[in-house]
């Protein structure tokens, strides 16, 4: 999960076309599986993220750690899971929809073979 985290942190970071897309106040998005809790705050300033838990978080994703990491690597899309039952969100749709696509953005970009004529 840590690894997962990471990227998401690092594409934050270093991906122009996200830095417009971050809102000016802090959102606080709680990951919860049996293993453990990833509190989240996205912002302009960047994305932190630190294993404990929150009273009121403005989204809760709950799941398996393999279901939430697969996620969050941008292999699967979260309405899928939702749809599935293996994730729950609770909290805002707006919220939902943002992270969403906050994680859609900043997967990993795919390697493209050049093929040599």
């Amino acid at each position: 999960m840590n690894d997962c985290l990471q990227l998401l942190q690092e594409a934050c970071r270093d991906r122009a076309h996200i830095k417009g897309f971050l809102p000016a106040e802090a959102v606080t998005i709680q990951l919860e599986t049996v293993e453990g809790c990833w509190l989240l705050s996205i912002s302009q300033q960047g994305m932190s993220c630190e294993e404990s838990q929150s009273s009121s978080p403005d989204l809760r994703i709950i799941g398996s750690l393999e279901t939430i990491s697969s996620w969050l690597t941008g292999r699967e899309r979260l309405q899928t899971h939702l749809k599935l039952g293996s994730l729950k969100a609770v909290g805002f749709y707006r919220v939902q929809l943002w992270f969403e696509s906050y994680v859609w953005l900043c997967r990993p970009y795919e390697q493209k073979h050049a093929v040599n004529i």
